[in-house]
């Protein structure tokens, strides 16, 4: 019977270790995709301060 223990025990250890993986790309998704997200906003802020000055020149 104890076979049968060590088998439950792995498959829920693998279950677990492919959910915690799952939880781990996903945070660096989301992390990445912020980085770039900031990254493109700050890129626009910058047009528009560009634009702000020579309007502001005129």
């Amino acid at each position: 019977m104890a076979g049968v223990g060590e088998v439950l025990a792995s498959i829920v250890l693998k279950e677990v270790a492919r959910k915690l993986g799952s939880a781990a790309g996903n945070q660096v998704t989301v992390q990445w995709n912020f980085t770039r997200d900031l990254d493109g906003m700050r890129m626009k802020l910058a047009s528009v301060n560009v634009l702000l000055r020579d309007a502001e020149r005129r």
